[in-house]
């Protein structure tokens, strides 16, 4: 049994999520690789490789990535896709597993569907755009079901794409492609949207294990640091202008608390993990954030919207959640001073471990799963 993973990018949480299944997979025995479309940063000694790729259909990508910018200023919207479908000697596969993940701007939903009929194929939604034809997240509206006509982020020259994604969701779903949620949230999205006939999996994603992880720093130290890791520079999904307001008001009234992102690092994610003693994520939609995860097993607590998937990872007793739309200065600094209370040594290490065993219980799930298609 052999896995071919693809992602449109090795960052963002499902390019991380790609990249970290494919070496844990590869750590426990199975033949798998990961190819991407080109890019400046990749690994071969990890089974890492470039997609092939053209001038034009590079330009091809680019603008579609304008397009997208032109009918939304949402970041989390995108109805056109590019295609490297008809680029990719998809024979060479016909004895594999196919795993995709980010697919934006490398695979469209009729490629999927394609691809679906020839090879077995597992989909995992790292966001709900399989799901509603566009919309990153449909923030609990559900007129993508209805072509999204009175949508403000769909203008009238995409209805008729959003028709058509959804008429093939609806009516030419194949047997051979299988489904996988990262949260119980999205599992529930899935199992409302797609057709009857689709087989859907909740698992977790799995997260690269680093040397952080079997250790924890001394924190709460004199100055609470608290990080914002969100890679979107503006996103109102991501919370980004919580998280800036925050930090403008707070560096203005309140010496005891500082809000810092990765940029603050020189953009080194260890030294910001190393940094932070509270992870925040004011996300007003997230299916189950790589971050949390990565503060987890570093043993550092979080303070996160309850929103989407978020609710099912965050720990008690350990964690916050918090579902005010508006954060004021007071309550932020109430919700800072119990998550420190409730901080312990003891505690975080547990976290960690207990992050580690649901990393390798998830791997084990997948590879149960890609093991279903062999007859």
């Amino acid at each position: 049994m052999e896995v071919s993973h693809f992602s449109s990018t090795h960052v963002g949480g499902a390019g991380i999520a790609a990249r970290s299944l494919n070496t844990a997979l590869a750590t426990a025995g199975l033949k798998s690789s990961l190819f991407i479309l080109p890019k400046a940063r990749f690994d071969p000694s990890n089974g890492e490789y470039f997609t092939s790729d053209t001038m034009i259909s590079s330009q091809k990508r680019k603008c579609f990535t304008l397009l997208n910018l032109i009918i939304s200023r949402d970041p989390f919207f995108s109805v056109f896709s590019g295609s490297s479908h008809g680029k990719i000697n998809w024979r060479l596969f016909e004895n594999h597993i196919l795993h995709v993940h980010n697919f934006y701007n490398f695979l469209n939903i009729s490629d999927i569907f394609i691809i679906a009929e020839q090879i077995p194929l597992v989909m995992t939604l790292h966001d709900m755009r399989l799901l509603t034809g566009g919309c990153h997240y449909s923030m609990d509206c559900n007129q993508f079901l209805d072509s999204c006509g009175k949508c403000p982020k769909a203008t009238r020259l995409v209805h008729n794409v959003i028709r058509r994604n959804r008429l093939q969701i609806d009516s030419n779903w194949p047997s051979n492609l299988k489904i996988v949620c990262p949260s119980n949230w999205m599992f529930q999205q899935a199992k409302h949207v797609l057709p009857k006939s689709a087989e859907i999996f909740h698992i977790p994603n799995v997260l690269a294990e680093s040397d952080a992880a079997h250790s924890t720093r001394k924190r709460f130290r004199g100055t609470t640091i608290v990080g914002f890791a969100a890679n979107q520079s503006k996103s109102t999904v991501k919370g980004t202008d919580v998280f800036s307001r925050l930090k403008t008001e707070i560096g203005a009234a309140d010496s005891s608390i500082r809000l810092n992102r990765p940029s603050d690092f020189d953009g080194n994610m260890e030294e910001f993990w190393n940094g932070i003693d509270i992870l925040f994520v004011p996300s007003r939609a997230d299916n189950s954030p790589n971050v949390i995860l990565e503060a987890h097993q570093r043993g550092i607590p979080v303070l996160a919207r309850n929103v989407g998937g978020i609710p099912e990872i965050l720990i008690r007793d350990f964690d916050l959640s918090f579902s005010e739309e508006l954060l004021t200065i007071a309550n932020f600094a109430v919700l800072i001073e119990r998550i420190k209370r409730n901080f312990s040594e003891e505690n975080a290490l547990r976290v960690g471990r207990q992050v580690r065993r649901l990393r390798e219980r998830a791997i084990r799930q997948h590879i149960n799963l890609y093991r279903s298609f062999v007859p």
